[in-house]
């Protein structure tokens, strides 16, 4: 049986993740796990305009923990789409426990092009409460597990980020099949 794998993420909001975790997924087809959804689920369970409330965080990890064992046991490949910055000490002794690989992609975006990107897309009110604690915790999550990284996405290559990480997962893969 072949070993599955995950395609995982690391980045700050707003970066791209979900776009390019759709594309891999039309391209590779393959299933996607998504945060977002389940952030979206408790916001509308509970009630809360912000999940970040009393009771929201806690409901969304563990949302988040019973759907996510679930998928481990499934041993199916799958794509994580959510940043794994804060959590991945975690979600790799997970995916390892559980016999997967992971492919990561990293956004490795500047701080000017972001606040130009979320200009651009009418989410400035975002960045000026949020931006620098985000880059922060990504810094972090560099410093310990840059090893883990498979492929960056940087402000030169942005525009191509969709056949960037496309090409690094099939490299992955060949990779896999090869060994």
């Amino acid at each position: 049986m072949e070993t599955p794998y995950a395609v995982v993420f690391a980045g700050i909001p707003g970066t791209s993740k979900t776009p390019i975790s759709h594309y891999l997924s039309c391209e590779f087809s393959l299933p996607i796990f998504s945060t977002d959804q389940i952030r979206f689920e408790v916001r509308e369970d509970l009630r809360l305009a912000n999940i970040n409330r009393p009771g929201g965080v806690e409901e969304f990890e563990k949302r988040f923990a019973e759907r996510f064992d679930r998928l481990l046991a499934a041993q199916v490949p799958v794509i994580i789409d959510g940043s794994s910055d804060r959590k991945w000490s975690e979600r790799k002794l997970k995916l390892t426990e559980a016999g997967y690989g992971w492919y990561m992609i990293s956004m490795e975006l500047t701080k000017n092009f972001l606040l130009k990107l979320y200009a651009d897309t009418g989410r400035s009110w975002w960045a000026d409460d949020n931006l620098d604690p985000y880059l922060q915790q990504h810094e972090e999550f560099l410093h310990k597990f840059k090893a883990d990284i498979d492929v960056e996405i940087h402000d030169d290559n942005f525009g191509d980020r969709l056949q960037v990480a496309a090409d690094g997962l099939k490299k992955f893969l060949e990779d896999r099949a090869a060994a």
